[in-house]
């Protein structure tokens, strides 16, 4: 193995991997896909949601019943 590659997989192993919650809309955003394509490409864990609602009711609203299923 050559020092360069020593040198990358040390680079790699050392950078920080935290964790990723993702908020996208219906559809996402070109920002919030930018932002998935981002985690995905620096190997972080990460979960896709919707974005919060205050109630229920504006959570059926915003994703409709077919979400529930």
């Amino acid at each position: 193995m050559s020092l360069q590659t020593r040198i990358a997989k040390l680079e790699h192993r050392h950078k920080p991997k935290g964790r990723y919650v993702l908020r996208v809309s219906r559809p996402p955003t070109s920002d919030e896909l930018a932002s998935i394509a981002c985690a995905k490409a620096e190997g972080r864990r990460h979960a896709i949601l919707p974005h919060r609602c205050d109630t229920v009711d504006e959570w059926l609203a915003r994703y409709g019943r077919e979400a529930l299923q």
